[in-house]
């Protein structure tokens, strides 16, 4: 491997580490507190609750599994957002708790998970061609009462 082709390979990493760099100077170490996850939560019509945060997510696609319990989460919306550019696409889970976006390209994506009776979830994405694919496995937590 040539020193330009290992060059070339870290800029997905790169770009992923400045997009949580800017974020965390934003944000704070949380996305729950993040006042841009709290206006993506208003757009998708999350529930009230305080939300919770999922692991960093880094795959070549955007797809995964929504559960709670273990047991699938159907009709939980699915949002991501291109960070920092108010661009999003939304994906509902089936019964099986599966969702899918189509066509996402290389980027870094602010996520939101909804569901009715459950705290939202929200966390970071990042799609590069260069990671292996890898589904998004999401455990939703009830809300309390």
């Amino acid at each position: 491997m040539t020193s330009a082709s290992r060059r070339l390979r870290r800029v997905p990493v790169l770009a992923a580490l400045v997009a949580l760099v800017g974020w965390l100077e934003a944000c704070g170490p949380s996305a729950v507190g993040c006042p841009k996850f709290q206006t993506l939560m208003q757009e998708a019509a999350c529930p009230g609750g305080q939300p919770t945060e999922m692991a960093h997510h880094f795959s070549a696609v955007l797809r995964g599994r929504i559960l709670s319990g273990g047991v699938p989460v159907e009709g939980a919306t699915v949002v991501a957002e291109v960070f920092d550019w108010r661009v999003h696409q939304t994906a509902v889970s089936d019964q099986q708790g599966v969702f899918q976006f189509e066509e996402v390209r290389p980027e870094t994506y602010r996520i939101v998970i909804c569901k009715s009776g459950y705290r939202p979830l929200v966390g970071f994405a990042f799609v590069s061609n260069d990671y292996l694919e890898r589904a998004l496995t999401a455990e939703l937590q009830p809300a309390p009462r």
